[in-house]
């Protein structure tokens, strides 16, 4: 049996800048392979961990934006 879409779930959880406050941010993706992805494993791995990668660097800027939210959330209050 091949796999012909898989998806990627990555979540985090920070602390925020006041006691009991925290950040919860998760990004998921979903991707179909192409013919050619699913026959050739190496290119398939290849693909993943750039997928990965991008997925890592969504995570962070997602976390910095619930951050800034947050701390504007404060100054209106």
């Amino acid at each position: 049996m091949q796999t012909d879409s898989y998806t990627i779930k990555m979540g985090i959880t920070v602390a925020g800048t006041r006691q009991y406050e925290s950040i919860r941010v998760d990004v998921s993706e979903s991707v179909t392979l192409e013919p050619k992805e699913q026959s050739d494993r190496q290119l398939r791995q290849a693909n993943f961990r750039q997928l990965r990668k991008s997925l890592k660097i969504k995570v962070l800027e997602a976390v910095t934006d619930a951050k800034e939210a947050a701390a504007l959330s404060r100054g209106k209050q």
